[in-house]
């Protein structure tokens, strides 16, 4: 510890405060005279309590760091020696923009063992999954089967993803019930249920414009439950338009 006035200590009482200086950042802090006398006597390390103005400058004195040029900008700066690497860095953004120059020296992907090949194109894969990237039923949905889209989903939404495909495909569409001529909440229903297709059916012919209609809430119920039966329906779907 460093005691900036000798002569003040020793003619100071016990509980008077006494100015030292800091070993780390060279402010000046205080402390009692009683604290500090027990320090001094002791062989312990109770000294390093009145070397330090706070725990970050404690903290920070015990790192050992090591001048660093950065490989970006040239700029200097430290780091600790587990830190320091080929190249490094002053700042996230000198680190991305020397790999976004220099992509052969990026990373090397961990080399995993494929894990199997795509269902459509066959492309080895290197996840569990049925299908690679081009191939994803979010993308090409209409070429898939009912089957391939549901796979192993159950309940009253495994259709879920056929039913939202149909209402991407006619989102211009939607402008009026077309029985009742309702314009709030219209929604496209399917004539024939998806259920009773075959599964080996593809979903473009499901979702064809032959199979769908637009229907406010109330028309779409009554299909549902069997109020309107779908010949009927194909008539009045046939004279509305």
């Amino acid at each position: 510890m460093k005691i900036i006035n000798l002569e003040n200590f020793e003619k100071a009482s016990y509980k008077d405060l006494i100015d030292l200086e800091c070993e780390h950042c060279g402010c000046i802090f205080s402390r009692k005279k009683n604290y500090i006398q027990c320090a001094l006597n002791r062989n312990d390390d109770r000294k390093e309590r009145f070397k330090y103005c706070s725990v970050k400058c404690s903290n920070e004195s015990h790192i050992t760091k090591q001048k660093c040029i950065c490989t970006q900008c040239n700029k200097e700066f430290y780091k600790t020696l587990s830190q320091i690497g080929i190249h490094n860095f002053c700042s996230a953004s000198c680190s991305a923009i020397y790999n976004n120059r220099n992509p052969s020296e990026k990373r090397i992907k961990s080399r995993r063992k494929p894990e199997g090949s795509c269902k459509i194109c066959h492309k080895v894969i290197y996840t569990n999954l049925l299908y690679c990237k081009d191939c994803s039923p979010k993308k090409n949905l209409d070429t898939l089967t009912i089957d391939q889209v549901v796979r192993k989903r159950k309940g009253s939404n495994k259709y879920d993803g056929i039913r939202n495909r149909a209402r991407n495909l006619y989102s211009d569409k939607i402008t009026k019930c077309e029985l009742c001529d309702h314009v709030r909440g219209v929604q496209v229903c399917h004539i024939v249920p998806i259920s009773k297709f075959p599964k080996d059916t593809l979903v473009s012919v499901v979702n064809s414009l032959q199979n769908v209609a637009f229907l406010c809430p109330n028309c779409h119920w009554d299909l549902d439950h069997g109020f309107l039966q779908i010949g009927e329906m194909l008539l009045r779907l046939t004279h509305a338009k």
